[in-house]
């Protein structure tokens, strides 16, 4: 098992809707088989599973290199994806951030607390950046 003290990690929280489930789980098995092998090769480790609530659905996802998520988030099929999933919420997805021990902590500064300038929009429903 790797002890990993670089990177950043993410802890996604999502709070879906119980009507939109299946469409969620599909949209994001879709997103895994498109970019399962990228991910494979530019992050530590990723999760996904579900949270203690019954329609709460997290992702921990720990990215080597600031570089491939800047450029994945400016990718048309990044945001379009975003979209999709924040159809499916009931409520702002909220991502706690995380530093690895070895990185720049400067990179806190990159993801302010609040509604994340980096993600897009769906009316009401956004990405949150939580302590």
């Amino acid at each position: 098992m790797p002890i990993v003290t670089t990177g950043t990690v993410f802890i996604a929280r999502f709070k879906l809707n119980p009507e939109r489930m299946e469409e969620f789980l599909r949209v994001h098995a879709e997103i895994v088989d498109k970019s399962g092998s990228f991910m494979s090769t530019e992050a530590h480790f990723i999760f996904y599973g579900w949270g203690r609530e019954p329609n709460e659905w997290v992702a921990v996802e720990c990215w080597k290199r600031e570089e491939t998520l800047n450029a994945l988030r400016t990718h048309p099929e990044f945001t379009g994806s975003v979209r999709k999933l924040l159809a499916c919420c009931a409520a702002p997805i909220e991502i706690t951030l995380y530093v690895g021990m070895e990185s720049e902590r400067a990179l806190f500064g990159q993801y302010p607390l609040g509604i994340s300038e980096l993600h897009p929009r769906l009316g009401d429903l956004h990405v949150e950046f939580v302590p």
